[in-house]
Order: structure tokens, then sequence, then C-alpha cells
């Protein structure tokens, strides 16, 4: 990295030098301080009155990539200035993106009200086929910037107030269920491939359901529009997209979207979401505005076997947090809906007032939904992690809860009376010998059998039936009462101690 400074700093193959550095600076960024140095942002600066115009393109670039590391100050003003400098006098249309890309990296806000009249020019302008590509570059740049810096108006979800079409996306083993528990909200759904739909002009009752993963509106496209490929931009910008944008986040100038395909890899490959973002953004007069990860908009392509496509919207705000103590996930805990569901499933064989035990409790997902659905006695938590005994009890109290939480190994987990229920996710071991799986069940069940009373119920989460089955053979205080699959491998075994 010194010698590529060097190089830079000496004039030699300076082009070269800029775009290996910045291949270096992302595979090794704790370099970046060395390049902040002043004597280098002053070359790099230089180098955007360089007669070559992929230089300029590189040295602006490369000072974007250091613009988190030199901050805010003196220098950071300099640069920016620098920047937008070059910007107003560069002709090169394949030069000028690089330089508000660039821009963005620093606190630009100073430059929002220039960069809105710029994008509002482009919108308004006729663009030759020749340039588009070039200008549909520096549109994405400018939108980069105004998103992070441009302090407009506050956008919320402010609810629906007609019917709409809803997808509530969930896996098939909790569709029946989803469906009965619409019932009892006086709403009727019907199953799909990727879920349950239903139609309502409220989402208030859907709110309060737990079991699906995800909201999505379904957008209907206008009768006689064939939504194919070709016709995709044009479709979405004439669905029902625009008119529930309006009705759920009131009337804007623009709205921020991104764009996600649901089908196969070799088909996805097939439809660039880049070039379709910019020529949606187009079929819209801009109204809608490619925002990436701050978008208010996911627009959800399902490709169907005829060569057309499916249109769903996910849009920001909605639902409402059905999980509001979840306040951080770790990569070892249940997600909260899927504790949702694991509840549901079993949820016949509940008993009031039980002294429950997780014994791998993670984050503590599992006994707060088995705690909503039926208030128990005492729950306790036991995990080897501090990190999610932690967590664990903030979300608790946060549920508004007290349960006791024991940073320990489970095998080495002792209580004063005995358990009426075990409920866990077992730890996952699809890389594990055959001979140390075993062994882990094994000393799971002797220990549950120690911890619970003659008649509790275990209730386990695991990809091991094999091992769990094996146990309950040699294990003559156990009984296999059912098996519910779920996810791929996963299955819910419900065992009852017997004696």
């Amino acid at each position: 990295m010194e010698q590529l400074i060097d190089g830079i700093l000496r004039e030699e193959s300076v082009r070269k030098q800029l775009s290996d550095l910045r291949k270096q600076l992302k595979e090794n960024p704790e370099g970046k301080p060395l390049c902040c140095e002043s004597q280098v942002i002053s070359r790099l600066i230089q180098l955007l009155e360089s007669p070559d115009a992929k230089t300029r393109k590189n040295a602006a670039l490369l000072l974007g990539d250091l613009g988190e590391s030199i901050g805010e100050g003196e220098k950071s003003q300099k640069v920016m200035e620098a920047l937008w400098n070059a910007f107003d006098r560069e002709d090169t249309k394949f030069v000028k993106s690089a330089y508000i890309h660039g821009l963005a990296s620093y606190p630009a806000k100073v430059y929002v009200p220039k960069l809105r009249q710029i994008l509002t020019d482009i919108n308004q302008s006729h663009i030759p086929e020749e340039d588009l590509k070039h200008v549909r570059e520096l549109r994405r740049e400018i939108e980069a910037v105004l998103t992070v810096w441009d302090e407009g108006e506050t956008v919320s979800f402010q609810g629906i107030r007609r019917k709409h079409a809803l997808l509530l996306v969930a896996e098939p083993y909790i569709q029946d269920s989803l469906c009965q528990e619409l019932k009892k909200h006086n709403l009727q759904g019907s199953v799909t491939r990727r879920g349950v739909r239903v139609v309502t002009d409220s989402l208030a009752k859907i709110e309060k359901i737990r079991l699906y993963r995800e909201l999505w509106f379904v957008l209907r496209v206008k009768e006689g529009i064939v939504l194919d490929e070709e016709h995709l931009p044009e479709g979405i910008a004439d669905s029902e997209l625009m008119p529930i944008l309006k009705e759920v986040y009131g009337d804007k100038k623009s709205y921020t979207f991104k764009l996600s395909y649901m089908g196969p890899k070799q088909l996805a490959e097939k439809l660039p979401l880049k070039q379709l973002a910019f020529r949606l953004e187009e079929a819209s007069n801009h109204k809608l505005v490619n925002g990436s990860g701050d978008a208010l908009v996911e627009i959800k392509i399902c490709p169907k076997k005829e060569g057309t496509f499916s249109l769903y919207g996910k849009f920001f705000g909605c639902p409402k947090d059905r999980f509001a103590y979840h306040q951080e996930s770790l990569p070892t805990s249940m997600a909260p809906v899927t504790a949702a569901q694991m509840v549901e499933l079993i949820s016949p064989y509940f008993v009031e007032n039980a002294h429950i035990l997780d014994p791998f409790c993670g984050q503590g997902n599992l006994l707060i939904e088995r705690y909503e659905r039926m208030p128990a006695r005492d729950v306790y938590g036991v995990d080897i992690y501090g990190q999610a005994i932690e967590s664990a009890r903030k979300q608790t109290e946060a549920f508004g809860q007290e349960f006791y939480y024991i940073n320990r190994d489970f095998f080495d987990f002792t209580t004063s009376y005995l358990m009426d229920e075990i409920i866990t996710e077992c730890p996952r071991m699809e890389n594990k010998s055959r001979e140390i799986v075993d062994e882990f069940y094994g000393n799971f069940f002797d220990k549950a059998i120690e911890v619970t009373t003659d008649q509790a119920l275990l209730f386990v989460l695991s990809t091991e039936e094999n091992a769990i089955k094996k146990q309950i053979r040699l294990h003559d205080k156990l009984q296999l009462v059912r098996q519910i699959a779920m996810r791929g491998a996963e299955n819910i075994f419900i065992i009852k101690r017997r004696g």
C-alpha cells in the first residue's frame, strides 16, 4: 500500500495506481488512515484536474472511499469543495457520477438544494439514447445523496381505508392454523403457494396475528395488461402500487422503492434489477425513485409458469411490530415468528400454571411466546451464552414479565423443584459425528428426566429425528406422543414422561 501511495505521489502510472489502491483498501480498510494524510489528500484533489478522464474518475471514487476516515472538519470541507467544483466543470459524461458518489461519503447537506435542482432538470429533459446509461447512473448517485441528507417531510405508514388483497407469507405447515386464526377475527383466508391470502379494509386484526412472517400487498394490474418481461416497468407503474402508496403515506412528490426477485437464480440473470429499476423510474415519470435500503416499498416480482409475473408490495412500517419485545437478533436464537408458530402447533398440550424450562433459551423468544399463549407459574431459561441471557432479560422486561434466566450449561443446571414442561430448540448438529449427536441427546434426556415431574411434557424442536427416536427407545421413562413437521428437516417432538 505504501508503494502505491508513493507511486501516486510520484505520478507513476497514476490511473492504475489509483485503481489498485482502491482494491487494496477494500481488502484492508485498516490502511485508510495512511491515505488520509494531508499530502495524499492534496494529491488526490490535484488529480481531479488530470487530463485523463479515468484518472479523474478513480481519484473521485478514492476520495469517496476515504470519506468516513476523513470525518468532518477542514479537510472534509476541502474535499467536498474540490469534488463539487470538479463535477461542475466536468464534460465527460461517464465521469460525472463519480464526483457525486464521492460526495455521498461526506456531510454534503449544503449541496442538497443544488442536487435537487439538477435532478429536477434531468427528469424534465429528453435524454438521447446514447447518453441514457450515464444519466441513469448520475441520477442514481444524486438520489443516494438526497436520501441521506435531504431533510424532507417525515413519512409514516398511515394505515388503509379501503379493501385490499393481502398475502400473509407463511410456510405450508402453519397455513391451516393461520386460516383458523383469521376466522377468529371474522376474516376469510385462502391458502396459496406462498402463504394465505385475505381481503380486508383494516389492518388492526391482521396486526394481532403472530403466525405469518411478512405481510405483502397484492399489486393487481389493470385488466388487459400482460405483465411480461417487456412490459414489466410500465405494468408496475400502472398497477395498484401508486394508489396504495398515496393512501398509506399521503400525497408525496415521490416514493422510494427497491426491487426483489422471488424466482430461480437462472431466471433472475435474465432480469437485471438495476436496469429494471431505471426503467421503472422513467415509466412512473420519476414518482418512483430507487431508494435501495431506505425504500418505502419493496416490490416483489414473482414469476409465473406462463412467463408473466405476479407483483407484491412490502410497505415500510406495515404492520406494526407484532413482537415489540424483540429488540435485537442473535444468530443462535429462534426468531419470534418461528417461536410463535411452534407454540401454535403444540398449544393443545399446554396446561395452566406449569413450571416451565427452556434449557437452550437463547434470547427467550420461545419462552415469551409460550407465556403469551398461556401464562405459567414459573418460567426458567438456561443458556451457556452470557450475551443471549442478557438479551433475554431485557426482552422479557420489555414483554412485561419476570422470568428466571441462568447463565449456565444445562447439563450443570440444578433446581430445588421439578419442572412440568420443557420447551426448547436443540442446537443444530448437522456437521457433528453420529457418536457426538447420540451422546448429546443421551445426556439431554438423562438431564430432562432428572429435572422434570413424573407427568411432564417435553416439546423439542430438532433436526435429529433418528437420534431422538433412538433415545426414546433407550429411555423407558419417555414416550413419543406426536411428531410435527416444520421447515426442512425440523420436527417438533412431543414427548411425555411416564413415571
